[in-house]
């Protein structure tokens, strides 16, 4: 329980300046008390301690005003991620620690806790009326999402950030830097001493919380990573490797890594065998995996980016879409079929997939990435884009008597053998 060293009239006169409702004393030594954001403080005679959860709005408004520079140093914990949750933040100017502390929040990711941490800290500077904050911070994601060199896809993620940039505007000046995790040991211990004190160890989980997770779902995560994730990963990195531009490489690249750094995942490429390699970044340590942090290698994802018979592949694929195409052109208008092609050109090349078996993520990046960037569509053609795919389903509706699509079956040698669906639902291998 922190004593400030303040007159109790003083600090009476300030609280009540901002808006405190001062209540009368519980005992017969207790002159006043007040609470206020799970802070409370009581005077005495010839002191005042201020006490509770988060008392530091309330030491910001009875000390004098700070005023100045000061660094604000934050970090969130998620035992679980998601899971039980903790922040930690801690205010240094150059007379030293202004203020610090540690508090528990409701279960939720690690990439919340830290900007509910940054969110924090923020306010108790304010609270101490700073004009000029130097945010110090070991979550390279939120520093970059919040200068803007991330983008922030994930909603809520993107409602946080734009709460930390609204908080921002208030100083005179500010600025953002990734710090490495020794550096930021002080706020880290707080948040995890928060979670300690409140009986939570590494190790527990409560299936009777209710978990506030990234993709806003109250649903259990058992993959560690999202198989959409890891399918848009591997794509990208494919663009990477293909593309002879190296500005395009740099972009796709950029794009897979901010993809991955949003749930808490680096990438490499194992170049003994072309797989791409997924892994949490907690394993990173200095900048390198350190093995001594692999708690459990489930939690890795490898995707072979090399395959089997790819050019072989690739033709029955592209001989499959290039028929649907050649329907479209037989029953609909040109743009239609323009639509169409550049559809199948993006799935034989991207997904090695027919157009009609896209998944409905397949097609938001194709409609919103692919379309915009690669094909230069009319204005008449560009409108119609919806009702082309749309065509799709009246195609594949409109089929009768023989049924085909491509069926490929890896045996032992990984050689690919072709079917054919006839319409008596019997599979006919014609090889």
């Amino acid at each position: 329980m922190p004593s400030v060293d303040c007159d109790p009239t003083t600090a009476r006169t300030r609280l009540e300046n901002a808006g405190i409702d001062i209540q009368p004393g519980n005992t017969e030594y207790e002159h006043w008390r007040a609470t206020h954001e799970a802070g409370n403080v009581v005077a005495y005679e010839d002191s005042v301690v201020v006490q509770g959860r988060n008392p530091a709005t309330l030491l910001a408004l009875i000390r004098e005003s700070s005023g100045g520079r000061v660094h604000v140093y934050f970090d969130g914990a998620s035992r679980g991620n998601p899971g039980p949750a903790a922040i930690g933040w801690v205010l240094v100017n150059s007379n030293g620690i202004v203020t610090e502390g540690g508090d528990t929040i409701k279960s939720t990711t690690n990439n919340r806790a830290e900007y509910a941490a940054l969110t924090r800290g923020l306010e108790v500077a304010t609270a101490h009326s700073f004009e000029k904050v130097d945010i110090r911070g070991d979550s390279e994601l939120i520093i970059k999402q919040v200068r803007g060199e991330y983008q922030t896809n994930q909603p809520t993620l993107r409602e946080r950030r734009i709460e930390v940039r609204q908080l921002l505007e208030s100083f005179d000046e500010y600025t953002l830097e990734h710090v490495p995790r020794e550096a930021n040991s002080r706020a880290d211990k707080l948040a995890n001493k928060a979670l300690d004190t409140a009986g939570w160890v590494h190790s527990m989980t409560d299936e009777n919380t209710q978990t506030e997770t990234d993709a806003d779902t109250d649903a259990e995560t058992t993959d560690p990573l999202p198989e959409s994730v890891i399918e848009r990963a591997v794509s990208l990195t494919h663009r990477a490797q293909e593309t002879a531009d190296s500005n395009a490489t740099n972009a796709y690249e950029s794009e897979r890594d901010e993809l991955l750094a949003e749930h808490e995942y680096r990438s490499r490429i194992r170049t003994s065998d072309d797989t791409l390699v997924l892994y949490p970044s907690t394993w990173i340590e200095n900048g390198d995996l350190d093995f001594e942090l692999i708690d459990d290698t489930s939690h890795a994802v490898e995707r072979s980016l090399g395959g089997v018979d790819t050019d072989a592949s690739w033709e029955h694929v592209e001989e499959l879409n290039a028929e649907i195409v050649e329907r479209i052109r037989e029953n609909y208008a040109n743009h239609h079929v323009k639509n169409i092609r550049a559809f199948a050109d993006f799935m034989s090349n991207h997904y090695l997939k027919q157009v009609t078996d896209a998944t409905s993520a397949e097609r938001d990046e194709f409609i919103t990435e692919y379309y915009p960037r690669n094909v230069w569509a009319t204005e008449t053609q560009a409108a119609a884009l919806e009702e082309s795919l749309a065509l799709l389903d009246a195609v594949t509706e409109e089929q009768s008597g023989v049924e085909w699509k491509l069926y490929c079956v890896v045996n032992e040698r990984l050689d690919l053998r072709c079917s054919t669906l006839i319409g008596d639902g019997v599979w006919k291998n014609p090889l």
